[in-house]
């Protein structure tokens, strides 16, 4: 399935962008805190909420895919 031209950012890089674990931020998406998108066994984040979140936390930007 190909995914869709929307700039997204895998779960597991999002972890390293905020320095959070893998853990921590698969139960946010569970519980509706974090919104992220499944494609195939796969979780994602839009780019955009990336940001916010980075920026929300006074977190140093760093380079994702």
């Amino acid at each position: 399935m190909p995914l869709p031209q929307i700039p997204l950012v895998p779960l597991v890089e999002v972890c390293f962008a905020l320095g959070r674990s893998y853990s921590s931020l698969y139960g946010e998406v569970l519980r509706g805190v974090l919104p992220a998108e499944r494609h195939g066994s796969r979780w994602f984040v839009r780019r955009e909420v990336l940001e916010r979140l980075q920026d929300a936390r006074g977190v140093e930007r760093k380079a994702v895919a």
